[in-house]
């Protein structure tokens, strides 16, 4: 016998014919139970998105997995840590990985050299929506400022308020668990700044159109109403975008400083994100 895996395993016992391991989609396999599978879970999760932790299933019959083969891949290298000889496999991914799409590989070998090879594809750091109704053309303005909010409220209501309950928008949303929303691409303009500028920025009486907005989930009662998570996360945003469109430190900023309208996000933790962004820069270097 082959490789197999996943619930259908205890079915594949009962039959007699060698086959060779294959690889399969779950939604093709319960098509067609006389072929092996391996069985994949997505290794992301929204607290540790940036390390998930990745899960598999590698089950063998009769001739035996061989564990010191079998491993698992994520964008191409080995993860440390090995199959168990149930075919159990779980480990975390100990590098931060970039914002994007990943590519996670099973290779699994039985005793008797059959092979089978399974891919998928997860994305780091939560899920796009791009379509918060509140957003406009940046009129070929491009993002000059970085500023950061604190919601004054908690999820689904601040949420929901992003998300055309009120007019107002951002580029991203993170909750306390880290998780990032995506709510409008970088090549439109948010609309979190209203009436506003920022050392002499301000097209069209606001930093709309030159800026991005990243709202946290937080009452900015003070810095331990931003969890470790949250600030992480917003580091890590802030160094992609410096990166990609040249914006220096001194243009990164909070809501209070484009508008005395404003104080949030009040209470956060600068130093500790100034901190986080300083480890970034190192590890790429």
């Amino acid at each position: 016998m082959g490789v197999l895996v996943g619930s259908f395993a205890q079915a594949l016992r009962d039959d007699p014919t060698p086959q060779k391991a294959y690889a399969a989609e779950p939604a093709w396999f319960e098509k067609d139970l006389k072929k092996p599978y391996i069985g994949k879970v997505s290794p992301y999760n929204p607290i540790n998105r940036r390390t998930p932790t990745v899960w598999a299933q590698v089950w063998d019959v009769d001739s035996g997995l061989d564990t010191e083969r079998t491993a698992v891949f994520v964008d191409g290298k080995r993860l440390p840590g090995q199959v168990s000889s149930t075919g159990i496999f779980e480990q975390q991914v100990t590098e931060h990985l970039s914002i994007g799409t990943h590519q996670a590989t099973i290779k699994a070998w039985d005793k008797e050299g059959n092979y089978s090879q399974a891919d998928w594809d997860f994305e780091v750091r939560g899920h796009q929506i791009d379509q918060a109704p509140n957003q406009s053309q940046r009129s070929g303005l491009q993002p000059r400022v970085i500023v950061i909010h604190a919601t004054a409220g908690n999820y689904p209501y601040d949420y929901q308020a992003l998300m055309g309950a009120r007019k107002v928008s951002s580029h991203f949303y993170v909750r306390k668990s880290g998780y990032i929303v995506r709510m409008v691409p970088d090549r439109m303009s948010a609309w979190h700044a209203g009436k506003s500028s920022f050392k002499g920025i301000s097209a069209y009486g606001s930093l709309n159109s030159e800026s991005l907005g990243i709202e946290i989930e937080s009452r900015g009662r003070g810095p331990a109403d931003y969890t470790p998570a949250q600030v992480e996360a917003v580091a890590e945003l802030v160094n992609h975008w410096q990166k990609k469109y040249g914006i220096s430190d001194a243009y990164v900023t909070g809501h209070s400083e484009i508008t005395a309208r404003k104080s949030d996000p009040k209470g956060f933790p600068w130093g500790t994100f100034w901190g986080n962004v300083t480890t970034l820069r190192a590890a790429a270097t």
